[in-house]
């Protein structure tokens, strides 16, 4: 396969100054995006002021800006999962990026592309840090046997998280969140005591957005968390089978792939023209999503 290499500061900051990336037309639907070497994409993520996905065969791309396509960058190994986060667009400050390769290896994004880091994961969840000078984005990940770790800055290591195993994590803006192993026993890290506190319900899906938290229970009823009871309340009137939150909005998808977006007046979910397999709600990047062909398809607003 072919590579095109190219300096990472100068595609990023094209990423970042093009993202009113999302908004490509006048019609609120998705619309089409391709890539420059006409790839089927397996997944795409939609941070603060960047966008990136990886193909069937593991290579990495960048979008390179409004109404353009995504650029393939050189990869140090096959990736099977990128994500990336805790950017601000308005604030020219960059995504953290990350990424896991075939054999659960770890990768950054540094100036120079993609580096190594210590460790080996096969989940990993980036946000953005609210907490101290060592944590300037959440990042957040899971290994083979279910072990939580934290990535500080200061020291450029994985932390454990002392006896804490979840099955998923996921950090934005309304914090740190984990379903447990098996049950999908909900919990809530507490970053005063450093503690992930039990949360009453069930899930078996958890997306954390600026300034919410939704989940997807066994029966596919989606639930907002409640920052005055403190408890999960049921979305009536929708059945979902994915979620995804972010400052771009809450969205889900059906069984089916039907896309659905949270209106904030109403607090109902409406329908969006399209079907996709996969969707990603940015905090500033955008909402992208992916169909059954493999095409990257962007939400477009007028």
């Amino acid at each position: 396969m072919k590579k095109q290499s190219g300096k990472f500061s100068l595609v990023i900051l094209a990423a970042v100054l093009g993202l009113v990336c999302a908004q490509l037309g006048f019609a609120q639907t998705f619309k089409s995006v391709t890539n420059s070497e006409g790839a089927l994409m397996a997944q795409v993520s939609a941070g603060g002021s960047s966008v990136w996905a990886i193909d069937a065969f593991g290579a990495n791309y960048i979008y390179s800006g409004p109404e353009s396509e995504f650029l393939i960058q050189v990869s140090p190994a096959q990736f099977v999962q990128i994500a990336a986060g805790g950017g601000n667009q308005f604030q020219s400050q960059p995504d953290a990026v990350w990424a896991l390769d075939t054999s659960h290896n770890i990768y950054t994004l540094t100036d120079s592309g993609f580096v190594q880091v210590s460790g080996a994961l096969v989940q990993i969840t980036v946000g953005p840090g609210y907490q101290d000078s060592c944590h300037p984005y959440e990042v957040w990940g899971i290994n083979l046997t279910n072990e939580v770790f934290r990535y500080d800055y200061c020291s450029g290591q994985f932390n454990q998280e002392p006896n804490t195993t979840l099955a998923q994590i996921a950090a934005g803006g309304a914090g740190v969140w984990g379903l447990a192993t098996k049950t999908g026993q909900i919990f809530e890290l507490d970053f005063a005591s450093h503690a992930f506190n039990k949360v009453t319900g069930k899930f078996g899906q958890i997306a954390v957005g600026n300034n919410g938290v939704w989940g997807i229970d066994g029966s596919g009823n989606v639930h907002q968390w409640n920052t005055v009871t403190q408890k999960f309340a049921i979305m009536p009137g929708i059945s979902l089978t994915q979620i995804s939150a972010g400052g771009n909005g809450v969205w889900g998808l059906t069984s089916s792939g039907q896309i659905f977006r949270l209106d904030a007046s109403s607090q109902t979910f409406v329908q969006i023209p399209g079907t996709l397999v996969t969707i990603s709600a940015g905090t500033g990047g955008g909402v992208w999503g992916i169909n059954s062909s493999g095409a990257v398809f962007a939400f477009s607003t007028p």
